[in-house]
Formats: C-alpha cells, sequence, structure tokens
C-alpha cells in the first residue's frame, strides 16, 4: 500500500495568501465611499442652455473650455448643439 501524499506547506501558505489578498482587496472595495456621479442628460443640457444664452447666441463668444464641453458632449457637432439648445431657449421665453 502507497502512503497517501500531503500537499506540500509552500502550497498551502500561497493558497492562504491569495485568500487573504483577495478578501482584503474586496473588504477595503465595499467599504470606500462612492465615487462622483456623472451629471444626468437634463443637467447636461441645462449647463449647454446656460452657456448658450450666456454668451447670447454667438458661438465665437463661447470660451474655449465650453467649446471642449460642448464637444465632447456633443461627439463633435458643439456648434450645432449651441445652436439649437439656444433656440430653445429664445423660443420658451418667448412664449
Amino acid at each position: 500500500m502507497k502512503a497517501k501524499q500531503s500537499v506540500p506547506v509552500p502550497v498551502i501558505i500561497g493558497a492562504l495568501v491569495l485568500v487573504v489578498g483577495a478578501a482584503c482587496f474586496f473588504g477595503f472595495k465595499s467599504m470606500s465611499p462612492p465615487g462622483p456621479q456623472a451629471p444626468t442628460a437634463p443637467q447636461m443640457y441645462d449647463k449647454v442652455t446656460e452657456i448658450a444664452t450666456k454668451a447670447g447666441g454667438d458661438f465665437n463668444k463661447v470660451s474655449d473650455a465650453d467649446k471642449k464641453y460642448l464637444d465632447l458632449m456633443s461627439h463633435g457637432h458643439a456648434q450645432k448643439l449651441f445652436e439649437n439648445q439656444y433656440a430653445r431657449a429664445t423660443a420658451s421665453r418667448g412664449k
């Protein structure tokens, strides 16, 4: 009869380190505060309307930072988004 082979000690230690490391990672991750939330669509369009009314409908008066925001939000159609939101804002004021 053959004797039963035992698991080597380094394998047991390695498994324990892996289990403890995973438990610490997921435990600390769950205890950390949630990250900042992205703005909702209405909040983003409100900001575009604010930018448009502040510039008086003239896209050339918009700051570079605001142009970058508009460009990122509209996927490269910043001026069209700007014009549409300004038209919407001025039409709702006229009613």
